[in-house]
């Protein structure tokens, strides 16, 4: 039979003992990863509902990135009254290098009637 307390749970950060993930350390904003295999079983699809319900139920919002083919999943909760949604750095750059014929500079400024077009040539190895 349940027995009878003075007063409810105060600590919000504690998942009850049938929690499958860990949700507390997945909401603090950072951009995670998860593997399917590793962090979950069901089908990356379903995992992204599951992260679209869990971010409902925080009263929270949930910026997520699939690759279904690799199993992996990119989401991060977020509070949008607080923080806007975060955003994506690229994890590779390349530079860029544009060489502009000496016609193309000289002509300014352009001359509205008339369309001068604009010739971009990559250097070695640049694309």
């Amino acid at each position: 039979m349940a027995k009878k307390v003075k007063s409810f749970f105060t600590d919000e950060n504690v998942e009850h003992g049938n929690s499958k993930y860990p949700w507390h350390h997945w909401s603090n904003g950072d951009i995670w990863e998860a593997v399917k295999g590793r962090d979950f079983d069901c089908m990356v699809t379903s995992f992204r509902g599951t992260l679209y319900n869990q971010a409902v139920s925080m009263g929270l919002r949930v910026k997520i990135r699939t690759r279904p083919k690799m199993g992996k999943v990119r989401f991060s909760f977020y509070n949008p009254s607080v923080v806007k949604p975060p955003t994506e750095t690229p994890e590779e750059t390349k530079p860029v290098r544009a060489v502009i014929p000496e016609e193309c500079l000289t002509s300014f400024p352009p001359d509205l009637n008339t369309y001068t077009p604009l010739h971009v040539v990559f250097g070695e190895g640049l694309t």
